[in-house]
């Protein structure tokens, strides 16, 4: 394992989940639990999350050949629906974010569509891809650390920043975003 490769793969995914647009969501959705419930499910979403991630990470590159998509097909067009996510980022427009429900809130809504969405399932594997398996795996556990930080003290960082505060760091995470998406499209074309 290279510790150089495995963090740009966590800061990579940490900016593709994207921490300040599930902030504010993650608030939203638990403003009615207590404190130590929205620890619970702060730690429940990014575990889910994690676990998320590896899964398609392993399962991806088969079905991909099980369709006949190649790694350099699969990488150009994810990094065109990162430069995609990224300018909706930018422009601070919604890109999926989910309503609250009956269903358990912190696995399903904050995990797999926030946190976990198809920007950073698409980035799994192609950062699989290019710097190994078991370094994006320990990416993957360093990138839901961070969220997890980051959804533990959201209440207290969120009163800190503010909202104006949250828009202009999301929208700076959108330019890094757009960045990391070009090189993804520079890589498999440079296959």
């Amino acid at each position: 394992m290279d510790i150089e490769l495995i963090t740009r793969a966590a800061v990579v995914l940490f900016v593709i989940m994207d921490p300040f647009a599930s902030m504010p969501a993650f608030i939203v959705l638990t403003k009615k639990v207590p404190r130590r419930r929205r620890h619970v499910s702060a730690s429940k979403a990014t575990t889910v999350a994690g676990i998320s991630l590896i899964a398609f990470m392993f399962a991806g590159p088969p079905f991909l050949e099980l369709i006949g998509v190649t790694m350099q097909s699969f990488m150009v067009a994810g990094g065109l629906m990162l430069l995609l996510i990224s300018i909706l980022m930018v422009l601070g427009m919604n890109y999926g974010q989910a309503k609250e429900s009956k269903i358990d809130v912190a696995a399903v809504l904050i995990a797999v569509p926030l946190i976990t969405g198809p920007g950073a399932l698409t980035a799994a594997i192609i950062l699989a891809s290019i710097y190994g398996v078991w370094n994006t795996v320990m990416a993957v556990v360093l990138a839901s650390s961070a969220m997890w930080l980051v959804l533990h003290y959201s209440e207290g960082v969120y009163n800190k920043i503010g909202h104006s505060g949250i828009e202009v760091s999301s929208r700076i995470s959108g330019l890094v975003l757009a960045a990391i998406a070009i090189e993804f499209v520079r890589a498999a074309v440079g296959m």
